[in-house]
């Protein structure tokens, strides 16, 4: 069974965010399944669908919330 994870993302655009989410979520064995996402006045702005193994859902929730600024 799987879990969908539905990720906001907002902070000050720079090259490789989407890359690493993408490399956190799999290392959970995630799958990306959609997104959204923006680039406005110099802000990243999305929407990120992740379908998890449900033993994975906690932990990768934990690991996509470290990565969260002050």
């Amino acid at each position: 069974m799987t879990t969908s994870l539905v990720l906001t993302v907002i902070g000050s655009d720079h090259p490789g965010i989407v890359s690493l989410l993408s490399d956190v979520a799999q290392r959970f064995g995630a799958n990306w399944a959609g997104s959204r996402m923006a680039s406005l006045a110099g802000q990243f702005a999305g929407i990120v669908h992740f379908e998890v193994p449900d033993q994975n859902a906690k932990p990768l929730a934990g690991a996509l919330h470290e990565l969260s600024g002050p």
